[in-house]
């Protein structure tokens, strides 16, 4: 019996797309590791075995061609009718298999990294050890939420160490005894935290900061001003808020390196701040730019799946009949052969992997087709168009820079931008768009 077997050369969505050769190392022995080998996913061409039987089966005919005498699993298989095995190699050359059950195997289903880390292991790259540590704003207190002083979000942290550290401010610097491998997280993530409570403290961020206080707030002080940490990951740039009493939320980019890519929401902020300025300049410049601001508008106007088609049937890069054919292959229904093929042709312009499903693959053909066809528009001029958008959004980037001091990790400063002074070419992209599950949010842009 044949299975599908293959080697995924993705590295962030987990386990199902990780590369030969990368390493899991033991977080409290450091001789300890597993090296991934591959996946082989059951079963190989359709989404689910027919029966709990057809599936126990085609498990142990696996185990004995392969000589398997354990599978260590990380659930149960109630109700599942799919699985997939994770082969490793172990510090002692042996082969250690590990397995997760499914209800279908669609190649939308997702096995997280973090289930390693409930038996002691953990993804040896730098974004998944820095993210281990948990010092993101949702790893620490609720989101969304308006705080209206720094009391209430300190209350809400559990970690004695990070608590000291943040109620240092406002008479010094804040100053944390972790582990010194954690400056990385301690100084890009939780600097999410205390940044924004560092301006509302009136602490010295830079000249900057304070001009946008005297601009933005009309000379109120930031401590009338109230925090919010957004969840949603479509803020893009946007790390926190600050909330004044009247008037827009200022963003905040709390950034000790090169921080996110730009979103539509960042975009749309810019061309809500120059319609509520109102001053001749800021009207010319909506002008100059208003076919960028039209195709703006229209792209966050319309859902992660709609948007594409409906941008593909208004540039003439696809017809009614793709459209259609597309819409029903999303929302799950059956389709004809003829259907099919249509689908088939948007998938050549976006390369897939083993695991791709039709209707998102050919969604994110369609979406980078929509994307050229935008980027190249003259008409629209994104590349400039965006990036003057940008420059006029409510957004404060701070910068933090920390070293270790006697064994602690210490903040030496801030940095603040503002306006910002984002430079570059800002560019439509279609990075949300992949070839085996749903986007995970709008057509977005990319700063060069």
């Amino acid at each position: 019996m044949r299975y599908r077997e293959f080697k995924i050369d993705e590295v962030s969505r987990g386990i199902l797309y990780r590369t030969p050769g990368e390493k899991f190392f033991h977080t409290k022995d450091s001789n300890k590791f597993l090296d991934f080998q591959k996946i082989t996913n059951f079963p190989f061409n359709e989404p689910a075995f027919q029966d709990a039987t057809a599936m126990k089966t085609a498990l142990s005919n696996f185990q004995g061609e392969n000589k398997i005498n354990q599978i260590y699993w990380f659930n149960q298989p109630t109700g599942a009718l799919a699985f997939s095995i994770a082969q490793f190699k172990n510090e002692r050359n042996q082969d250690v298999y590990y397995g997760r059950y499914f209800r279908t195997n669609t190649g939308t289903q997702q096995w997280k990294n973090t289930d390693f880390q409930t038996i002691g292991y953990q993804l040896n790259k730098p974004s998944s050890m820095k993210a281990s540590y948990k010092l993101k704003p949702a790893d620490l207190i609720a989101t969304n939420v308006e705080y209206r002083n720094p009391s209430e979000i300190i209350n809400q942290i559990k970690e004695p160490e990070i608590k000291t550290g943040i109620e240092m401010m406002p008479e010094s610097l804040p100053s944390f005894a972790l582990d010194p491998k954690m400056q990385p997280a301690v100084q890009d993530d939780l600097g999410e935290v205390y940044g924004p409570i560092a301006i509302w403290h009136g602490m010295d961020v830079g000249p900057q900061a304070e001009e946008a206080r005297k601009f933005l707030l009309e000379n109120q002080a930031w401590k009338t001003c109230k925090i919010i940490f957004p969840q949603n990951k479509n803020e893009g740039l946007i790390d926190s808020l600050l909330r004044p009493q009247k008037g827009v939320a200022i963003g905040i980019s709390s950034k000790g390196g090169k921080g996110a890519k730009p979103s539509v929401k960042n975009l749309m902020a810019g061309i809500t701040a120059l319609r509520k300025k109102k001053t001749a300049g800021d009207q010319a410049m909506l002008e100059q730019y208003k076919n960028a601001v039209e195709m703006i508008e229209m792209v966050s106007s319309y859902s992660a799946l709609e948007g594409p088609i409906v941008l593909g049937l208004q540039r003439n890069i696809i017809k009614e009949d793709t459209a259609n054919a597309l819409r029903s292959s999303l929302a799950g229904k059956n389709i004809s052969n003829k259907q099919r093929q249509l689908l088939m042709q948007l998938t050549q312009y976006k390369r897939g992997n083993a695991q791709s499903v039709l209707g998102f693959h050919a969604l994110s053909g369609l979406a980078k087709l929509v994307k050229d066809s935008l980027n190249t528009d003259k008409k629209i001029n994104i590349q400039e168009a965006g990036l003057k958008l940008l420059n006029t959004s409510p957004l404060i980037q701070l910068y933090t820079t920390t070293k270790l001091v006697e064994d602690k990790i210490t903040v030496t400063g801030f940095r603040s931008v503002w306006p910002p002074q984002f430079t570059g070419t800002t560019l439509f992209d279609d990075r949300n768009y992949q070839t085996n599950r749903k986007p995970n949010g709008l057509m977005t842009f990319s700063l060069e």
